[in-house]
């Protein structure tokens, strides 16, 4: 947790003079939800990506992605996204242990953003 924290830390101090020039960022998703559809329990985790622009005029800094619970983990690039370019959020779900429907979120925090988080929503169904 010590190495996270200074890691984020650190990756402000780089970000934010960037993030000085120009305005701010906006991060337009091509989707908030994406359905997983039918996934095999015994098959392993199975991922999801959410691409998204920035349509502001700044750059757009992801500074932390959270999930609902453990099973869901979101992945980012901590580098910025220039105005005009895309990112992304890969988000891998792990459906071991856990048969039936499912719907989770996972909040995207940006700094210099004018919409400060998003909330993504990843859904489908665990088959044993």
């Amino acid at each position: 947790m010590k190495a996270k924290t200074i890691a984020l830390l650190l990756m402000m101090c780089i970000a934010l003079p960037l993030m000085a020039k120009g305005g701010k960022g906006e991060a337009r998703f091509e989707t908030t939800t994406i359905d997983m559809g039918t996934i095999d329990e015994n098959k392993g985790a199975k991922s999801a990506t959410f691409h998204f622009t920035n349509i502001g005029e700044g750059n757009l800094v992801i500074t932390g992605a959270t999930a609902q619970c453990g099973c869901t983990k979101p992945e980012y690039s901590e580098a910025p996204v220039a105005s005009g370019t895309q990112g992304a959020v890969k988000v891998t779900y792990n459906p071991k242990g856990r048969p039936g429907a499912f719907s989770k979120t996972i909040t995207v925090k940006f700094a210099n953003a004018k919409k400060g988080k998003i909330i993504l929503r990843i859904k489908g169904v665990v088959k044993r």
